[in-house]
């Protein structure tokens, strides 16, 4: 058995709605809390892209290892491409999206609780107890970490 294979089952994520491969490379464990690193290969996102969410204590960085990624960052969409990397600050509201195929490393610094939100579905982190503030005519969420 490799290693790959021999990985915890929990570390491989479920979003359901969001085709791709989604794993936890470094988990809070492994990091004592310092960050929560993981990769996805997203063949495409819905084209808004996960809901505008904020981090109020942690930042989350995109490394962008092969194809495009859009950041939209407090109003703004940025191309972030192979090589290139974009680091969101704590409290700013943001999503992605692509409509190419795309594997990145992203990273959430600290770790704080964003594992224990990343381990569920996106349909969980829409309940009314996330719900933070609104942008234009979309609502967005906070993830509480």
């Amino acid at each position: 058995m490799t290693a790959k294979e021999h990985r915890e089952p929990n570390r491989v994520l479920d979003f359901g709605e969001f085709p791709g491969r989604w794993e936890i490379t470094r988990s809070t464990e492994d990091t004592n809390g310092e960050l929560l690193e993981m990769r996805f290969e997203i063949e495409s996102v819905p084209e808004e892209g996960p809901f505008v969410h904020t981090h109020p204590h942690a930042e989350e960085r995109y490394e962008v290892r092969s194809g495009v990624l859009e950041v939209y960052v407090d109003g703004d969409w940025t191309d972030v491409s192979a090589g290139e990397e974009h680091t969101v600050a704590p409290g700013t509201p943001h999503t992605f999206r692509n409509k190419t195929p795309v594997e990145l490393i992203n990273v959430h610094e600290p770790a704080l609780r964003h594992e224990e939100f990343s381990g569920g579905s996106i349909a969980s982190l829409r309940s009314e107890a996330c719900r933070s503030l609104r942008m234009a005519s979309t609502t967005s969420y906070c993830w509480r970490c």
